[in-house]
This record gives structure tokens, sequence and C-alpha cells, in this order.
């Protein structure tokens, strides 16, 4: 299922999106997030398996350029937790459009896997990334020179 935000499109990650998807990690990262003779669609692949749900993101000002991505991963159903994550082109960053897209994933990590707790991480020196949890209502849990992981109660419907 696609979801619209005042500025993004989220749309589910398939293998359409390989060449793209691929490319953003390229540009995001070093080459060493590949694995030795990993194609595009091969890692999309892999990137897709490891989440619960993950989403392209694309911004609705017209562009057809995948500016991103957004996902929910490690569902403890038990423990009754849900990770969030995502990554967005530089030129992209600083506009709100992540704090959009994690909206719309709490939103389904509330109504789809009624996970009462979401959790993200990221590294210590990600000031923006900690400033966009703590502004969507996280609390830092932990913290250290290499991470910082902050947890939000969201309840379940």
């Amino acid at each position: 299922m696609n979801y619209t935000t005042e500025h993004l499109l989220l749309i589910p990650l398939g293998p359409e999106h390989a060449g793209a998807y691929a490319q953003l990690y390229r540009t995001l990262y070093t080459d060493t997030i590949f694995l030795p003779g990993e194609t595009d669609i091969d890692f999309t692949q892999r990137i897709k398996d490891a989440c619960t749900c993950i989403y392209a993101l694309y911004d609705r000002q017209g562009t057809e350029q995948l500016i991103g991505d957004c996902a929910l991963h490690h569902f403890d159903e038990a423990a009754g937790t849900i990770e969030i994550g995502g990554a967005l082109l530089p030129e992209y960053q600083g506009k709100g459009l992540m704090r959009q897209a994690f909206e719309c994933l709490i939103g389904i990590a509330q109504n789809q896997y009624h996970a009462p707790h979401i959790i993200a991480r990221t590294a210590s020196d990600n000031i923006a990334a900690i400033k966009l949890a703590l502004h969507l209502g996280f609390q830092i849990q932990t913290a250290d020179e290499a991470e910082t992981v902050l947890m939000k109660h969201i309840g379940t419907l």
C-alpha cells in the first residue's frame, strides 16, 4: 500500500526500485554495505528481507528520483518493540521530510503491528536524527560514544 504525506510519496520497496535504491546507498555510504558480487536487485532484496516493512521515498513535487527510504524492522512481538529507521539524500535533509515519513511509520507500527514501543537507533554524532526523534516524542534510553538508542511509547489499539 502506498502512503502520501504533505510532501512525500511512500511506495513499498520492490525490485523495480533496485537500481535507484542501490545508487541511494552508494551515495550515502561506502561500497562496504554491499556484499561481494552483489547485484542491485540482490542488495535491495537483502535489505527488504531484513525489514518488517520498507518504503522508497519520493518527493511529491514532481521529481521521479528516489530520495530516500524509511523502514520498520526488528519487530519483536513478545517484547512489544519495533525499530524505525531511514535514510535521505543530503539535498533533501533538514526540510522536515523524514519527520513526515516517520510520522507515517509510527502510525503503521501502531495500527498494523500493534507494537507498544518503537525504538530509534542512531550514531551518537548524528545530532539531526537525535533531534528528530526527540521532537517526535522519543526519549533517550542509552547513549555512548558510538550509538544513541531512543524509545517512544505508542500504545496499542
